[in-house]
């Protein structure tokens, strides 16, 4: 049985040290002796029951002797190989040139017998390694075995090396600093013993540090001291190659002020970096239990943050209000949830959403950092992840912790804010021709960036990939594995906790360009070449040709050679031009539709009830939106041949309609608009090797262009 309480510190028992013995430069004592005399043997009034009690206590202290002495040998070599100063040990009664360690009798006093119940070591005032009978010498085992049973070897091991730092503190000049701080003076020594438990013996964490941590509680101020040593072991191990003590000596040499959070913060940003960041990477890499953050942690068996879909799909951001401590973390847990009844609605389920994780409305945004599943965050960054949805919720919520360290550490103050998760559908434009040995970027629809996608590709959970060529981590699709059609799939987990891979669409690699040819059902005299690499469109209209690009329109004019259109010219132009505006198009003529080609690229990210500028628009001189008269409503869609981006499929068609005329867009496997149709007018688009001329050089400087006349 492993004791509840490691020691009861020997510098809350202190007194004078007048007569201690001088600070070694060095360790001087070699050996260590176990004082048998100390154990009460004489019991000449005792019952044979009590006799027999005494010789076992006989029995288990020679056989304690033949460990106990040999462990503090080594521990001291070690300490003394760490170059960890020379302890304060008062010499064996027996033996001068050994470290006394002897028996608390549990006989002594009623106090005495109090204290033994709460320890199982202690380093007293006169610099003696002190063993209680009860929680030491009863848990010995007789036989040829360990002298303890388990992992109580682990646990009495590490309080001894616990003790000894207590020796190695009592001898140095920052000694007064230091005890004044328990949560440093405990702490450092239960790392000390952490660090030999588990060199020696394996043990983990929580079978040695007797006080559970407390990460939700201010790092200098907590009622769970020996806590501290699972911080200062880990604070260690990542300074460190050498090993998670090694850093103490140095450390040490110079006491805390103040909390001590400036101590700490000046020694770490000596090593590179400070306690902001030493401590966010440890609440990161080593608080796997949520017991860590307090009781209210503890007791979430549940996800604490959850944001449920809902039909047309959108997640709107649920909120959990939060308080945190100066230098200390917060722990949640959050999910994503698909309502079952509202995601029978959903006409398109192979969906891909986002779940974005983060903070708002906090008193000093700079000083939080969210963490989620281990991952840092950067200061006011969000965190991204993407699942597959599918009715129920997420089997495997995202661990979320908080953080509040200033980058000076010592202006930390508590604070509160909010955590929000938002739970949105996203999209890829996937560029559905590319040039052969080109590149092409592939972009996001949503509230995702490309920045923030590429972090979450990074973690390895989530794989974008190509049936040829690559695509490297900025998005950017590399067509260098010959011409055809490229298959583009996304890799990513579910709701259930497994995993699925979903056709994001295709893509033509062509050995020629990635051109468009548009013809008209009004106007078969006008044929348009759209190059959307190069954003540019080419017009010939009865033998004159037009140029337009970056919203200019250029026309070869017989008379008076290449002249420049603006904007607002070019539309009244269009008009005539087109023969007229297409029914249904909210006045907007066909150019004017054609001018804005790439907004009809059919967004992946809603196809169950996409807004309607993700569809019909076009751009107004001023650079304004200019939206269809059609209603934003999802009812008044009809989709033909569903699944098709996703699947395999010749097309997908959409009708939408309004009470004055009907909208018919047609997509290709490539999800290429091949024909647009309103009232029985049409404009169809074919994809090739179409390529529209590029100005001559010489025109590309405006000073060179006329005005057409109004």
């Amino acid at each position: 049985m492993i004791s509840t309480k490691r020691t009861i510190s020997a510098f809350a028992l202190m007194g004078s040290l007048a007569g201690l013995p001088a600070v070694a430069d060095t360790w001087p004592q070699k050996e260590w002796q176990l004082d048998e005399t100390s154990l009460h043997t004489s019991c000449p009034y005792c019952s044979d029951a009590e006799k027999a009690k005494v010789q076992l206590r006989i029995e288990k202290a020679a056989k304690l002797k033949t460990w106990v002495e040999p462990e503090m040998q080594r521990i001291s070599d070690w300490l003394q190989g760490e170059e960890f100063a020379a302890p304060v040990i008062k010499n064996s009664e027996k033996n001068p040139d050994s470290g006394r360690i002897y028996f608390l009798n549990d006989s002594s006093s009623r106090e005495v017998a109090k204290m033994q119940s709460n320890m199982s070591a202690a380093y007293t005032e006169s610099g003696e390694i002190e063993l209680p009978v009860a929680g030491v010498l009863d848990e010995v085992q007789l036989g040829d075995g360990p002298a303890f049973a388990g992992e109580t070897l682990a646990f009495q091991a590490g309080s001894l090396a616990h003790e000894l730092h207590h020796g190695v503190v009592m001898g140095l000049d920052s000694r007064g600093a230091l005890e004044t701080h328990e949560w440093v003076s405990e702490g450092l020594a239960e790392a000390v013993g952490l660090a030999w438990a588990r060199r020696e013996y394996g043990a983990s964490p929580e079978s040695i540090i007797v006080d559970t941590p407390r990460y939700d509680q201010p790092l200098t101020q907590t009622d769970a001291p020996y806590g501290r040593g699972h911080f200062f072991y880990y604070l260690g191990e990542g300074l460190s190659p050498q090993g998670p003590v090694s850093y103490m000596p140095e450390l040490t040499s110079d006491g805390p002020a103040g909390d001590g959070a400036g101590w700490i913060d000046t020694y770490l940003k000596g090593k590179g970096s400070g306690l902001k960041q030493a401590f966010n990477r440890l609440i990161a890499d080593h608080t796997d239990s949520k017991s860590y953050f307090g009781p209210e942690a503890a007791a979430i068996n549940s996800p604490s943050l959850v944001t449920e879909i809902r039909s047309p799909g959108f997640g709107n951001a649920n909120i959990k209000a939060g308080e945190v401590g100066a230098i200390a973390a917060r722990y949640e847990e959050a999910a994503a949830a698909f309502a079952p009844a509202e995601w029978e609605k959903l006409e398109d389920r192979d969906r891909v959403y986002a779940r974005i994780i983060y903070t708002e409305n906090a008193e000093r945004a700079n000083d939080l950092t969210v963490i989620v599943d281990g991952e840092v965050q950067g200061s006011n960054e969000r965190h991204v992840s993407l699942i597959f949805g599918a009715p129920g919720e997420e089997a495997d919520p995202a661990i979320v912790k908080v953080t509040n360290v200033a980058e000076d550490a010592t202006s930390t103050t508590a604070q509160s804010y909010e955590l929000k998760m938002q739970v949105t559908p996203i999209g890829f434009d996937i560029p559905p021709c590319v040039q052969a040995g080109s590149q092409a970027q592939i972009e996001l629809e949503g509230s995702v960036s490309n920045a923030e996608l590429k972090r979450a590709l990074a973690r390895g959970d989530v794989r974008l990939s190509s049936s040829s060529g690559s695509i490297s981590s900025d998005l950017v699709f590399n067509a260098t594995g010959g011409t055809g059609s490229v298959d583009i799939n996304l890799t990513l987990p579910t709701v259930d906790g497994g995993r699925k891979t979903i056709e994001l669409g295709a893509i033509d690699v062509q050995n020629g360009s990635c051109g468009i040819r548009m013809t008209f059902s009004q106007t078969r005299d006008v044929v348009a070449y759209w190059d959307p690499v190069n954003d540019l469109t080419e017009y010939k209209v009865q033998g004159r040709t037009a140029l337009m690009q970056d919203g200019v329109m250029y026309v070869q004019d017989p008379r008076m050679g290449w002249v420049r259109f603006d904007l607002d010219q070019f539309a009244g132009l269009a008009v005539g031009m087109s023969g007229g505006a297409i029914p249904g198009l909210g006045g907007m003529s066909s150019m004017e539709a054609i001018g804005g080609i790439r907004t009809f690229d059919l967004p992946d990210m809603a196809m169950e009830a996409f807004e309607w500028d993700k569809v019909v628009k076009a751009t107004t001189p001023e650079g304004q939106k200019m939206l269809s008269s059609m209603p934003n409503s999802a009812n008044r869609i009809e989709r033909g041949k569903r699944n098709c981006i996703f699947e395999s499929g010749e097309c997908a068609m959409f009708l939408m309609s309004d009470a004055q005329a009907t909208l018919q867009l047609t997509y290709d496997k490539q999800r290429r608009l091949t024909e647009m149709n309103a009232g029985g007018h049409w404009i169809r688009f074919e994809h090739g090797d179409f390529t529209a001329r590029p100005l001559p050089a010489h025109y590309t400087d405006m000073s060179v262009l006329m005005n057409m006349p109004r």
